[in-house]
């Protein structure tokens, strides 16, 4: 899902729009007393104001740009991310500590938080100081997290990404009833959905994307500031994402720069084979149950 952000201009010109909207079609128009033999009555002309109609009681979300970011907020996102990804993973037999790295969907969380507001109180639980990521009373999953954002106004775009298996040597696309399938290719390109989604835009852009039906979470963010030139940075909280420098990996973890058309083993590793490869790895939690062989839920790739 495309991170948003709205200038405090953009903010009421849009609410105008989508109430004068609304206006159009719902108010009915009201016929004159003696209307003139055979001719049509004119419903009433919208009238403008000159000032956007919003409840009292509503609350606007925080007045940020458009669909980019500074290079300075997303090198705070950055410093967390990598930070957090250089820890070691939570034993199941201890509790949380700041030791230890945050899970995947607290990091998309975390990770989101200190891009848009500075800073971020989220350990490994439900709570923030900011409605649109606070958790508590709710599930804690990736599409609730992104709900909230969209509710919230801080969220523009969203792509569903399916997958395809092979049944008798034919190519068919994977759901609900066909998961008992293993996973051969993605149902299109991650790189170019990007790429489509961000358009013309110049700037860094923000996606989280959910790995077999939110099985895993991570962020993806995209540098556009050249037109010709794209680069897709991944982010989650494990050691499978290095720091690239100079060419190779490095020993920090939580910013791997990604290519249009590596494979799983190059460096820069592809964005869609490594993509493809995560699902396949996250196969068996999310799709099937090997003993009753029914399905849990459609194997899908989302980005918001």
């Amino acid at each position: 899902m495309l991170i948003h952000q709205m200038t405090p201009m953009q903010l009421p010109i849009r609410r105008i729009m989508a109430l004068f909207a609304m206006m159009c079609v719902t108010l009915p128009a009201f016929a004159q007393k003696k209307p003139p033999v055979n001719k049509k009555k004119e419903p009433p002309k919208a009238v403008y104001a000159g000032k956007p109609l919003v409840k009292a009681d509503s609350v606007p979300p925080p007045p940020y740009r458009d669909d980019v970011f500074t290079t300075g907020e997303i090198e705070r996102m950055k410093t967390f991310l990598i930070n957090n990804a250089s820890k070691p993973a939570q034993p199941k037999t201890k509790r949380w500590s700041p030791a230890y790295s945050l899970v995947c969907i607290n990091t998309v969380r975390a990770g989101v938080e200190y891009l848009l507001y500075h800073d971020s109180a989220i350990p490994d639980s439900l709570f923030s100081r900011n409605a649109a990521f606070n958790a508590f009373g709710r599930a804690n999953r990736i599409d609730v997290l992104m709900q909230q954002l969209q509710d919230s106004g801080l969220v523009s775009k969203s792509r569903v990404l399916g997958l395809s298996g092979l049944n008798r040597r034919k190519i068919v696309p994977i759901d609900s009833m066909k998961s008992y399938l293993d996973p051969y290719e993605l149902d299109g390109s991650l790189w170019f959905t990007l790429r489509g989604m961000i358009g013309n835009v110049s700037g860094w852009s923000v996606f989280t994307i959910s790995l077999c039906t939110g099985t895993h979470a991570a962020i993806l963010t995209v540098d556009h500031r050249e037109p010709d030139k794209m680069l897709v940075y991944w982010s989650d909280q494990t050691h499978n994402h290095p720091v690239i420098s100079g060419g190779k990996a490095t020993t920090q973890y939580g910013w791997e720069l990604m290519n249009e058309k590596g494979s799983v083993k190059t460096t820069p590793r592809g964005l869609d084979a490594y993509t493809l490869h995560a699902m396949k790895t996250f196969w068996c939690d999310c799709t099937y149950d090997k003993k009753t062989r029914m399905p849990k839920s459609a194997p899908v790739s989302r980005k918001w």
